[in-house]
């Protein structure tokens, strides 16, 4: 990688009970790497709802993290995005380690986790458990890895990464960020195999307002943005609408609120 080239590094939250906010500790060889912390961007709330935090703790260690101020939780989704950028010409790999996580819950003690999950940048790096080789560890890379295992490794396997990693049973829809929102949401969905997938949005009367997806996917996690309009593309008005994800025989819903 040249000097001055950046990459973006995303933080996700898989876990199972919602949160109001989360921290996280990276470190890394400053005379290498510097992370922007001016380019730091969380996902978790919009305007005075949210409480950004940075804080270089030393050098070569920074804490990154976010609290909803007004009371809110969010579940699985994207939590926050911060550029990684290259000071010099590297002639090896170096790393960038995620070293402590902390989770903060409305009615739990807040949860401190160590970790050591590792992006490596530099000519031929890669992630590591990076099977497919597309630069990021994800779900894909999991299912490579379990097809490895016979039929009852496997299962055991699955049982563990639905405890421990937040893999979706089946299908799984996390609840879309921003929420609330006003020009624009974000809606994740992941699937354990292929399938169909239709993604619709409804009022509370029950009535469809738009279909989001209507098409087939293999085995992943996914996006798809939704600006607030309805399948004409007239704005809707404020107030509380249902996503509804059918896939793998199963239907998941969620409520997500729209506020102009």
């Amino acid at each position: 990688m040249a000097p001055n080239s950046q990459t973006i590094l995303e933080l996700h939250y898989d876990g199972t009970t919602a949160i109001r906010g989360f921290g996280a500790k990276l470190e890394y060889d400053p005379g290498l790497i510097e992370v922007v912390l001016d380019e730091y961007n969380t996902d978790i709330g919009e305007g005075g709802t949210v409480l950004p935090l940075t804080r270089s703790l030393s050098n070569g260690v920074v804490e990154l993290g976010a609290v909803l101020m007004d009371g809110s939780e969010v579940e699985q989704m994207r939590v926050a995005t911060v550029s990684l950028r290259v000071l010099v010409e590297l002639a090896e790999p170096t790393e960038v380690k995620l070293t402590e996580v902390t989770l903060n819950f409305s009615d739990l003690p807040d949860q401190r986790i160590t970790t050591n999950e590792v992006i490596r940048l530099g000519p031929g790096a890669s992630m590591v458990g990076d099977f497919d080789g597309n630069g990021a560890v994800g779900f894909l890379d999991f299912f490579m890895f379990a097809d490895a295992f016979g039929s009852d490794g496997r299962a055991k396997l699955f049982a563990l990464a639905e405890e421990l990693i937040g893999l979706p049973r089946a299908v799984s829809l996390a609840q879309n960020y921003p929420n609330p929102f006003n020009s624009a949401t974000t809606i994740e969905y992941a699937l354990r195999s292929a399938s169909g997938v239709v993604l619709e949005v409804y009022d509370l009367s029950g009535q469809r307002v738009l279909k989001l997806v209507d098409h087939f996917h293999d085995e992943g996690r996914y996006t798809v943005s939704w600006d607030g309009l309805d399948k004409a593309g007239n704005p809707l008005s404020s107030g509380v609408y249902l996503m509804r994800l059918q896939a793998l025989d199963r239907v998941e819903t969620r409520k997500m609120m729209l506020m102009k």
